[in-house]
């Protein structure tokens, strides 16, 4: 008899601990997520929205989360890839461009650090930043200009980027 309630008392304090160590999980990933804009549970709600309902309110609202959390840049890069192949979003072209510079240049971002990526990266960066700029997104039209403009990660020429200097970006996405 004992052994009995010795053994259902070992249990009982076995799941006990299992039960605090997971609200010390959730407590800790509440901390970790700490921003002036959402509690984990909001992110990752925001995240599902993005990511299985290809919801734009909710990626812009992890846009804003992930410029409050610079540090985590890297992040951002699966989720845009992810919003613009399954859902077209037109925001996460210029952010998958931006965010693979960032990725090659220890979280910096800058269109003269295109230069610094290997060519796979270059091409993946300039693939989506085309891609915009085919759907005359207004950030991708005048990144890419001033890529042609200055030759930064393209053949230098004047007569690409005068060309889309002139589109009219009012009229986005096509």
């Amino acid at each position: 008899m004992k052994k009995a309630i010795l053994f259902l008392v070992t249990i009982f304090l076995f799941l006990s601990c299992n039960e605090k160590t997971d609200e010390n999980e959730i407590q800790l990933k509440n901390k970790h997520f700490e921003s002036n804009y959402f509690s984990y549970n909001q992110y990752l709600n925001l995240k599902d929205k993005a990511l299985n309902e290809g919801n734009s309110n909710a990626y812009d609202n992890l846009l804003v989360y992930y410029s409050a959390n610079e540090s985590r840049y890297y992040e951002l890069l699966p989720i845009s890839i992810i919003v613009n192949e399954k859902y077209d979003n037109i925001k996460s072209n210029i952010v998958i461009y931006e965010t693979i510079i960032k990725i090659y240049n220890n979280g910096i971002y800058n269109d003269s650090f295109l230069l610094n990526l290997k060519q796979p990266q270059k091409d993946l960066a300039l693939f989506y930043l085309k891609k915009g700029t085919v759907k005359r997104i207004p950030s991708c039209v005048k990144t890419l200009e001033k890529l042609y403009r200055e030759g930064i990660g393209v053949k230098k020429n004047e007569k690409i980027a005068d060309s889309l200097g002139a589109l009219d970006i009012r009229v986005y996405p096509r």
